[in-house]
This record gives structure tokens, C-alpha cells and sequence, in this order.
């Protein structure tokens, strides 16, 4: 059945609460995501659970549940998730521009005195992030590489203000990217501008810088050049017209600070490292680009910062040479660091065109809103690392979340009401998370406790503890064919991850002399981002364990957060299915696309809803619909 409606074009398909969205690799034509121009006409049109499928019945079904409590608001959740390449970021988006036009019908439907809150900030979002914090990946030529929660907010029924929430962008990716991949899109956007960027920064074509050239070079299909012009008119929208230029020079700083390389050099048994000579050029236009010192190996300088790290003994102040291995790992570990404070500053960005007018704000109280979670989809890639860990992680949590409130709570209700209820096998994503995160023996909790040993912490040490600690988990197992890899059973099967590397994308320390170096920029906005710690020694401890915050513990924070948010809301399900592993419009891999669905749960909640009771509704919904049957 499935198939077919694909094949026709009818790619959403409804089981209980939750949307079936299966990926149609193609556009689909004629009127499909049309919006009407009225609300009467949206109301017609999506209006209510029933008729056939679509994204924006969804959306406007959640809108409707925001305001069915008496005197209060429900929040609401719309959770878009499934495999990589799955189309997720692709609902999330068409999910907001039908909210934003259905909000835009009910301010006029009302006889909207004064004015409407100006959506066109928060479609502007969506290409500006998207240059920042999407890329190609094997699987995605647009793969979202951060989770997003955006906030619609509403007072009255009418859209105010919005928010974006984000988390665990892959800083990796800045300085390492796999097979078939690429960086991020805003670095080729540069590069296919040359201009200004490569006079004055030494930004050439891709294909002759380092983080850039590693594997791919384009995508298919999508224009750079154009599309960095689509990012200038958002960042116009956003009203930060002027910022792009600053991105840009920040980011041209970046491309070239991946163009310095180093060689060994020895003198008097002593190992060190030193700048190429063919590499000078790349150093002076990094720091001209982050407006630094390139300067000697003295002071606050970049080459200072790419050289040596110093330490304190006996009060006096003393650096350690790196090796031209440690120079390119110190390298990469500014690279990373200034990209995620980048990216947090384009969110910021972001989140101050669509905060709520001063009025609206007055009015705080009474506001209620929509999310939409886009969040990266379960991955398993050649060589999986921490960061599709923590990316299977966050699916496993979602998992669990939906285990509960769709399918153990079904069961829970029928039990209640006295009636029979299907036997649903369900596996338990639980003891996966568990596995993952908590202590003593969670794989993440053993990881923090080998970044906490200092150079006595090592990946192969990691390894051998969560063996030990977790040899007889149901969900665990050492790999069979290497040594160095782990295997953890999820929920949407075996995945083995590369030990190797792991401590080190964990904390990715920035260096006491890099922070320095950076808080010396003659840029305001560099400068801000690493204060200095202050006098006394407290605070200057407390400044190195900010510089090294573990990514996994940061993490698990933030996925604690948003379960506690997401839990406050009543959620609507969307769950995006690949058709095919080769993006192909006309191939419909009915194995692969029955694993999807066995395990985001949709064939259990078929079950229940077959053998049990499909037709249901609250008793104010019920009561609206027969009332009028009462003798």
C-alpha cells in the first residue's frame, strides 16, 4: 500500500497520531504544498484529523491543540525525525511556512488592528542556518549536521515571536570530513565568490584549500554562488544586512588557518615544530582575517598559539614546543573552537530578529507555542565516531519518549477501560540509553572519568573499561573483527564505533595561548568570546574547565533539557522513511523501508490500532461532533 501511494505521489500516510513521510527524491508538481490564501479556506483544506494526509494538516492540527484546553494553553510538539537523508529538515521547514500563513489568516480573519508580526524573519532562518550548519554527507547532499528545536510563539492565536534552540553542532566536520562528503555549505559559498575574500584573505577555489579539498567539491545540482547570494538576502531579512561580510572574513580566516602546515625540527635532542615556509602566507592571511598577530613566538600571537603550550612552574611561566602532530592537532582545535562560537553567534543572530515585540513580551505570561524539532536522523556511517554516538543517542531518547507516550500508553488505556489489548514486543530502547549514559558504567559516563585522568586517560584505556563494565549488557558487544571498536545495539540496529578518537573529540581543548591569542584580536566580537579569567587563581581554573567542557556531558544536558521540555508539550509525530539507499526517484526498497518502519514503532501502532479501537477522540471533541444525538 505503502508503495503505491508512493509511487502516485501520495507520500504521507497517517497511523494514529503519527504521519508517515516517506522521501519522494523527486518534486512532486501541481498543488501539493499550495497554501490557500484564507483562513476559511485553510480550515477547509487542513482543518481537522481527518482527510487525506499531508504535512500541514498536521501543523494546523497542532495549532488547533495549542487553544483545546478550557483557559489554558497546551504546548505543542511536532517531532520530524528519521534516518539521514530522510527529508526531515525539509517537513520542518514546509511545517513553518503553513504555520506562519495560518497565523497570517486568523490575524486577518480577526480584523487584525494594526500589524501582523513580521514572518519574514523566520523564513529567512531557514536558508541562514542551513549555510552555517548544514552539509553533504554520503547519505544527505543537505544533511542538518545540529539539532534544532524552533519555538513559534503565540498570544491570542496569533504568531509573536519565535526561538531557536540548538544543539551539538559536528565542529569535527570543520577539519575532517568522510568519503562522499564535504564542509560546510557557507565555506564553498565563499570560495565560489572569490572577490574581495580571496584578494585580501587568500581564499582561492576550493579545491586548493585544506578543510575544503579533502573529498567532495560540490553538490549536484546547487549553485554556490547562487546560493551564497540566498544567505546575503536572509541575513538582509534578519535585518543583519551587514553581518555577512563579518561572517565571511571570520570564515575566510578559517580556510586559511587549515592551509598552515608544520614541519619537525631538531636541535640538540630536542623535538619541535615550525611553520613551512610554504605555508607563511597562509599564517599572515589567518591573522589579517581574525585581525591577530601573526607576530614571532612571543606575546599573543597566532604563530605563538600554533607553537607552544605554556604552563606555570613555580610561578614562573613556561612553554612546552609541540610536534608538528601537536601543531596540527592545535590547529584544528582553534578551527573547531571559533566555527561553534561562530555558529552560536549566527543562532544569536537568529533569535534576535524573531524575538517578540516589547508588547508581546509584556504579555509573556499568556503565551503558548509550537515546536518543531528537527534533529539529526540515526546514522551509521564506514567509521562511526563519537559525534554519530551522541547523534544515535539523542534518537534513542526520542525513541523512548515515543515508546512510552504512543505505545505503552495505548496498551495502559485499554487496560484501564477493561479492554483486550494486542501483545506489542516492544524492544527496550531503556537499557540502550542507559548503556549510553548512565553511571557508573554508561559508555559516555566512562568517557568523561578517562577525560578527567589528564594524560593518563587514553581511547584504548576508554575501551578496556567499558568492556569490562559492560560485558554482559544485553545491549553491548566488543566487535568481532577490530579491536579497537565497540558495538552498541540500538534500536535501529548494530552499530560499531571507532574507539579511536574519541577522548579527543570529547574535549578538544582550546590552549591557554590560543585563548589568549584570540582575546588579543583587535575584533570586538573575537575578543568578547574569551574574556580573561580574572585575578586569582579560582578563577583562572575555572576559565581552563570552560576551555575544556566535555561535548558529551554538554550533551546529555541538553537532551536532558529538552526531554524535560518536550514533556510538557503533547507531541505530534512525524517520522521521515528513505526509500531507496541511492536517492533514486523511481526505486522503492521495500526491505529497507519495512526496517524503518518496524523500528520507529509504526508497524506496532498499525497493530493496536487494527486489533483494537482506531476511531478515537477526547470527550470534548466527541461531545462537539454528537451532541446533537441526545434524546
Amino acid at each position: 500500500m505503502l508503495r503505491r501511494r508512493w509511487k502516485a505521489g501520495h507520500i504521507y500516510t497517517a497511523a494514529g497520531n503519527v504521519l508517515c513521510s516517506i522521501n519522494p527524491y523527486r518534486d512532486l508538481g501541481g498543488d501539493v504544498y499550495d497554501i490557500p490564501a484564507t483562513l476559511e479556506a485553510m480550515v477547509d483544506t487542513f482543518g481537522g484529523a481527518e482527510g487525506e494526509p499531508h504535512l500541514f494538516r498536521w501543523a494546523h492540527v497542532a495549532y488547533d491543540a495549542l487553544w483545546k484546553a478550557e483557559g489554558a494553553a497546551t504546548n505543542q510538539a511536532i517531532i520530524c525525525n528519521g534516518e539521514s537523508g530522510a527529508g526531515k529538515t525539509m517537513a520542518s521547514t514546509l511545517i513553518v511556512t503553513y504555520l506562519a500563513a495560518l497565523s497570517r489568516g486568523v490575524f486577518d480573519g480577526a480584523g487584525g488592528g494594526g500589524d501582523h508580526w513580521d514572518v519574514t524573519a523566520l523564513l529567512a532562518t531557514t536558508p541562514v542556518l542551513e549555510a552555517f550548519g548544514n552539509a553533504k554527507t554520503a547519505m544527505n547532499d543537505n544533511s542538518s549536521r545540529f539539532g534544532k528545536f524552533l519555538l513559534l510563539e503565540y498570544e491570542d492565536k496569533v504568531l509573536v515571536g519565535a526561538q531557536v534552540e540548538d544543539f551539538l553542532l559536528e565542529k569535527s566536520r570543520v577539519t575532517k570530513c568522510g568519503p562522499g562528503e564535504r564542509n560546510y555549505h557557507t565555506f564553498y559559498q565563499l570560495c565560489g565568490l572569490g572577490g574581495a575574500a580571496g584578494e585580501t584573505y587568500g581564499v582561492a577555489s576550493a579545491d586548493r584549500h585544506h578543510y575544503l579539498n579533502q573529498h567532495e567539491l560540490v553538490v549536484p545540482g546547487v549553485d554556490d554562488v547562487a546560493e551564497a547570494g540566498d544567505a546575503a538576502e536572509a541575513f538582509a531579512a534578519l535585518g543583519q544586512g551587514e553581518a555577512i561580510a563579518w561572517l565571511r572574513r571570520v570564515c575566510a580566516g578559517l580556510v586559511r588557518l587549515g592551509d598552515v602546515d608544520f614541519e619537525d625540527v631538531f636541535d640538540d635532542s630536542a623535538e619541535e615544530s615550525k611553520i613551512l615556509e610554504s605555508s607563511e602566507a597562509a599564517l599572515a592571511d589567518a591573522a589579517k582575517a581574525l585581525q591577530v598577530a601573526a607576530g614571532d613566538l612571543d606575546g599573543a600571537s597566532l604563530r605563538g598559539a600554533l607553537h607552544h603550550r605554556s604552563i606555570v612552574v613555580a610561578g614562573s611561566r613556561k612553554r612546552i614546543p609541540f610536534t608538528a602532530a601537536q601543531a596540527r592537532n592545535a590547529r584544528d582545535a582553534l578551527a573547531k573552537a571559533l566555527y561553534e562560537k561562530l555558529f552560536d553567534h549566527v543562532v544569536r543572530l537568529c533569535n534576535g530578529a524573531l524575538a517578540p515585540e516589547a508588547a508581546a513580551v509584556e504579555a509573556s505570561a499568556a503565551r503558548a507555542f509550537v515546536g518543531i524539532l528537527d534533529i539529526y536522523g540515526f546514522e551509521i556511517m564506514a567509521s562511526n565516531s563519537l559525534d554519530q554516538l551522541l547523534i544515535n543517542f539523542a534518537n534513542e531518547t526520542l525513541q523512548v519518549a515515543f515508546n512510552e507516550q504512543v505505545l505503552v500508553a495505548e496498551g495502559e488505556r485499554y487496560r484501564e477501560e477493561g479492554i483486550a489489548c494486542p501483545a506489542i514486543d516492544l524492544a527496550d530502547s531503556q537499557q540502550c540509553l542507559d548503556l549510553i549514559k548512565a553511571p557508573p558504567a554508561g559508555v559516555l559516563v566512562l568517557l568523561d572519568e578517562q577525560v578527567k585522568l589528564g594524560q593518563r586517560g587514553s581511547d584504548m584505556n576508554f575501551l578496556a573499561c567499558v568492556d569490562k563494565a559492560n560485558k554482559d549488557h544485553p545491549f553491548y558487544a566488543k566487535s568481532r573483527t577490530n579491536p579497537d571498536k565497540f558495538v552498541v545495539r540500538h534500536y535501529a540496529g548494530d552499530v560499531a564505533y571507532t574507539a579511536h578518537g574519541f577522548l579527543t573529540r570529547n574535549v578538544d581543548p582550546l590552549s591557554g595561548d590560543a585563548a589568549e591569542c584570540l582575546r588579543s584580536s583587535k575584533d570586538g566580537v573575537l575578543a568578547a568570546w574569551y574574556p580573561a579569567a580574572g585575578g586569582g587563581e579560582e578563577a583562572r581554573q575555572a576559565q581552563r574547565r570552560a576551555l575544556s567542557e566535555s561535548t558529551s556531558k554538554k550533551f546529555r544536558e541538553q537532551m536532558a533539557a529538552l526531554s524535560e521540555e518536550l514533556d510538557e508539550c503533547e507531541k505530534h509525530y512525524v517520522r521521515c522513511i528513505r526509500p531507496n539507499g541511492s536517492k533514486d526517484r523511481n526505486v522503492f526498497d521495500m526491505d529497507m523501508v519495512l526496517r524503518q518502519l518496524r523500528f520507529f514503532g509504526l508497524l506496532d501502532i498499525v497493530k493496536i490500532r487494527r486489533l483494537g479501537y482506531p476511531e478515537q477522540s477526547d470527550p470534548a471533541t466527541f461531545w462537539k461532533s454528537y451532541w446533537q444525538l441526545i434524546p
